[in-house]
């Protein structure tokens, strides 16, 4: 029976060097893993309904931390900066100040979800950045916005380790991309709905003797509260036991945990396993690079609208133009991520994503017309919130403690960029803010050059172990199978 045909039926079938796609077809020299699809229809709808439905929430809690994460910008332009008094770059500070809480509570928050699973850990967070958002409408001064926003952090941090952890536990790891791009897209998607709001509350200035950014706080907040219900009632705290699928679904899923390359079974907390992650250069390596990668997203993500005002437009029109920029991100995100998963390459995008990012940066830093400049943001829009490095490292780490450790440091590392990038782009620099789009220019060369390291070195460790277990096998003595060491046994192939 060929690999072919056997995959397509009822048995269970053990993919050697190559893996399997969604539609039951083998992807050879690619992933190099053991990968075992038992049943290729009921895979497509488990599939279909994680999508339609968890994926769904995930990518909608994302869209709604995002507004109110974000929205700080948009404020900015209706008025926030006068109506409180802010002088120097205490704006700035009220930006950089979020990351004191949101940054150290990753890691606390992703091995949490172990404990607590998703329901709980997704709905704290929610309510709490609800709540948050609309007090921040009442902000009497610059103290006041310190406080919303160190809270703020507090509950938005948990969202990312969350939707990690949630779409890493539930999905072989080539499936991840497509998923993640969905979330993503969200992110990108509210961006562009923020500034719609954002109009909208332009022209409510003086309604209810409320300013513009005060309307949008509590218009923002209320909907993210809105929702809160779904996900009381939906999100499960095991993926096996959703609510939408049915009995042989939830068997399949069952079953199908012992197929996964990142899956372990009976996994308990371990400090074993945190020590791991800790001494795993991967773990630090790759925060570096997310910092490098987030200086750029979420210092744009912020200062964006600021940024298209200093080319010459109006405070409305510079809110209506943040549109088509995020929709370019969004959409690009959409293809690339099914690319990557489609031939299940990661280094490509990563290396690929940080070339674009400085050469738009570059436009924007040099050019002197505005069309060239406002042109230069849409290439770098491109890949603005291609999340290769997560999937990466989360594909990378089996173990879901290890994988919680590794990344929520990877995390934490990275966001430590929004302490900086408030001070970088410092206010005295508005609007074409040259240092802080230097400084990012610089961090994405530095980033493709850690995507290259990661990819060597995945490349020559599969190799050697590759090589161990064929110069075993020729001796007599094969290497016995140790899933209890996850990423670290002889066994388990790294993604590149």
């Amino acid at each position: 029976m060929s690999e072919e045909k056997a995959i397509s039926g009822k048995e269970p079938v053990d993919v050697k060097v190559s893996a399997v796609t969604e539609d039951g077809l083998l992807n050879e020299a690619v992933i190099r893993d053991k990968e075992i699809i038992e049943d290729v229809e009921l895979e497509k709808r488990v599939l279909f309904k994680m999508d339609a439905y968890l994926v769904s929430l995930l990518s909608l809690a994302y869209f709604l931390a995002s507004l109110d994460k974000s929205n700080i910008g948009n404020a900015k332009l209706a008025g926030l900066t006068e109506d409180l008094n802010l002088v120097g770059n205490q704006y700035g500070n009220a930006v950089s100040v979020m990351y004191a809480t949101y940054v150290p509570l990753e890691p606390v928050y992703a091995n949490l979800l172990g404990v607590f699973g998703p329901k709980v850990v997704l709905s704290f967070c929610l309510t709490g950045w609800s709540i948050v958002s609309i007090c921040t409408s009442q902000c009497r001064n610059y103290y006041d916005l310190i406080a919303c926003r160190i809270l703020l952090g507090a509950f938005e941090s948990g969202l990312y380790p969350c939707v990690n952890m949630v779409l890493t536990s539930m999905l072989r790891r080539s499936q991840f991309a497509k998923r993640f791009s969905y979330v993503m897209a969200a992110s990108a998607s509210a961006s562009a709905f923020g500034g719609l709001i954002s109009y909208g509350c332009i022209t409510m200035d003086g309604k209810g003797g409320w300013k513009g950014w005060k309307w949008m706080y509590v218009i923002e907040g209320s909907i993210s509260l809105f929702f809160l219900p779904m996900y009381l009632l939906f999100m499960p705290n095991r993926v096996e036991n959703f609510y939408f699928f049915d009995s042989e679904e939830k068997d399949y899923m069952k079953r199908r945990y012992h197929t996964m390359s990142t899956y372990k079974e009976n996994d308990k907390i371990s400090w074993k396993d945190i020590s791991s992650a800790l001494k795993d250069f991967r773990t630090w390596l790759t925060g570096a690079i997310q910092f490098c990668l987030n200086l750029t997203s979420y210092g744009l993500g912020t200062f964006m609208p600021i940024i298209v005002q200093g080319l010459g437009f109006t405070n409305v029109r510079a809110q209506l133009l943040m549109i088509p920029i995020y929709f370019v991100t969004a959409v690009s995100y959409l293809i690339l991520a099914r690319i990557s998963d489609k031939y299940c390459l990661r280094w490509p995008f990563g290396v690929a994503g940080c070339l674009v990012s400085a050469v738009g940066l570059a436009i924007v830093v040099g050019a002197t017309q505005m069309g060239v400049r406002f042109f230069g943001l849409f290439i770098v829009a491109i890949p603005l919130y291609l999340n290769i490095n997560g999937i990466w490292i989360s594909g990378n780490t089996n173990n879901f403690y290890k994988r919680a450790t590794v990344f929520g440091f990877n995390q934490l590392i990275g966001n430590s960029s929004g302490v900086v990038y408030g001070q970088m782009f410092s206010t005295a620099d508005s609007p074409r803010y040259i240092k802080g789009l230097c400084v990012c220019l610089a961090t994405q060369v530095a980033a493709g050059f850690g995507f290259l390291s990661l990819f060597f070195y995945y490349r020559w460790e599969n190799a050697r172990r590759e090589r161990l277990i064929a110069e075993a096998i020729a001796n007599g003595t094969p290497l016995p199978d140790m899933p209890e060491k996850g990423d670290k046994n002889v066994y388990f192939k790294y993604s590149y």
